[in-house]
């Protein structure tokens, strides 16, 4: 699942999600389910203002927005 908007700047957008996806994928190296989801990331949501990837026992998603109040 995406957000249907497009990032004004696709080219640099998609350069800061693939490093934050990196960085998240390095530190779900120990856990294969996490790793596998945030290695969908880049697949569905390219370009995109958020994504989300939904998996059986993981859920991974990210928004230009707050989406949870911590």
């Amino acid at each position: 699942m995406y957000n249907v908007q497009s990032a004004d700047d696709p080219t640099s957008f998609n350069v800061k999600t693939k490093e934050l996806s990196s960085s998240l994928s390095n530190k779900a190296y120990g856990s294969p389910v996490l790793f596998a989801t945030v290695s969908e990331l880049p697949s569905c949501c390219d370009g995109k203002r958020g994504g989300r990837v939904v998996g059986g026992s993981c859920n991974v998603r990210y928004e230009l927005y707050p989406f949870v109040n911590a």
